[in-house]
């Protein structure tokens, strides 16, 4: 238990200072939509990285998310479904519902996707063009590998939220 708190830290350190709590967002109909004929959420899998070397996170095809940080090693933080669901590695659960708001179990929504941007605490975060996620705060920039539509994009920042709050 430890060890994951440490690791969602260092993940949740390297990827910026992004802040809890956002409101429900629009349903998007575009190219690289949120939301299916049924009104699940999408989230789209592949292989993404955020950071590089001994600080990053890696998303796999089959919805796996790791932590790699230095000599800790790698630690699985979370599971995605393509249909918006996300297994904590701790047996939790949560959704991303079509209208982008992020569920936890029990009800809270800490953020939500307007688009290609997180919502959180009226603050946002994309992802641009470059593969960097801005934040309008001050630091490091990290960056993002392999997610360049709108929808991968999507799901990176889910991911993003989800350490952020600590999950």
């Amino acid at each position: 238990m430890l060890r994951m708190n440490v690791m969602k830290l260092a993940a949740l350190a390297m990827t910026g200072a992004l802040v809890a709590c956002g409101a429900p967002s629009k349903k998007t109909t575009s190219a690289g939509s949120s939301a299916t004929e049924t009104g699940a959420a999408v989230l789209t899998l592949g292989e993404y990285i955020v950071g590089e070397g001994d600080s990053m996170v890696v998303f796999h095809a089959d919805g796996r998310v790791i932590a790699v940080m230095g000599p800790e090693g790698e630690v699985e933080l979370a599971k995605f479904a393509s249909d918006g669901h996300v297994v904590f590695a701790d047996g939790k659960t949560a959704d991303l519902k079509a209208d982008g708001t992020f569920v936890l179990e029990g009800g809270k929504s800490p953020f939500s996707l307007e688009g290609e941007t997180l919502v959180m605490n009226g603050k946002r975060t994309t992802i641009n063009d470059k593969g960097e996620v801005i934040t309008g705060q001050p630091g490091p920039v990290p960056e993002v590998t392999g997610a360049t539509t709108p929808a991968q994009k999507r799901t990176v920042l889910v991911a993003l939220g989800i350490m952020s709050i600590g999950e």
